[in-house]
């Protein structure tokens, strides 16, 4: 049986848009398309327009560049990834991890404008400490979510 986030995941890949390396459209004032991309050398990109507010409003608490070190995700590279979700938001375009800058000594400041950012939207975030990035997703979760 077909659940809905198969369902879910198989329009985003319908939807996803196979680019280059060099493309340089912007997916939102800061950040180009390209970041979003999925890393397994697909090429495949979707990113649904709440994440792109959700990132952008980062950005602009922290006043800071930022790198997007993880957007899309197709299906294949999700499964083959240690300890990634099953039913990840990044293969519905829903997702991403934001690594927090090297200048930026005080992680609190970017948790603020996570949990800032996500409310604004309605969506979640998680702090990995050690790896130093934050994870945000959106939609489609009617509530703010932590963990």
């Amino acid at each position: 049986m077909i659940t809905t986030w198969q369902q879910q995941a198989a329009t985003a890949g319908a939807l996803a848009q196979k680019i280059r390396d060099d493309d340089a459209r912007m997916a939102s004032e800061h950040f180009r398309l390209t970041e979003f991309k999925c890393k397994c050398g697909c090429s495949k990109v979707y990113v649904v327009p709440q994440l792109l507010e959700i990132v952008e409003a980062v950005r602009k608490a922290v006043k800071l560049p930022l790198t997007i070190s993880s957007g899309y995700r197709c299906v294949a590279h999700n499964d083959a990834m240690p300890g990634t979700a099953e039913q990840s938001k990044h293969c519905l375009g829903c997702a991403a991890d934001i690594g927090i800058p090297s200048n930026l000594l005080n992680a609190a400041v970017m948790l603020e404008a996570a949990e800032i950012a996500v409310t604004a939207v309605h969506g979640g975030w998680h702090y990995y400490a050690a790896q130093r990035f934050i994870h945000v997703d959106c939609w489609p979760w009617p509530k703010d979510r932590r963990w």
